[in-house]
């Protein structure tokens, strides 16, 4: 399941959008490390996981929509 996640992640446009969102989702890790390891403060890291989520669920539904699910 984590592979399959992984592949959708990578898909999006943005690599900082791929970075956060495998970081937190793919492999587990805290806030505080996901924001050492981009260089970001954790505020800033947050505020873009929430970008990078609605990017990613306009990826998915757009998908969708066009394989007409």
């Amino acid at each position: 399941m984590k592979m399959r996640i992984a592949e959708e992640i990578n898909r999006l446009d943005d690599q900082r959008y791929c970075d956060v969102l495998t970081y937190r989702y793919v492999l587990c890790m805290q806030w505080k490390d996901v924001a050492e390891a981009m260089h970001y403060t954790e505020n800033w890291t947050k505020e873009l996981e929430q970008q990078a989520l609605i990017s990613f669920e306009e990826k998915v539904f757009k998908d969708l929509s066009e394989k007409n699910w």
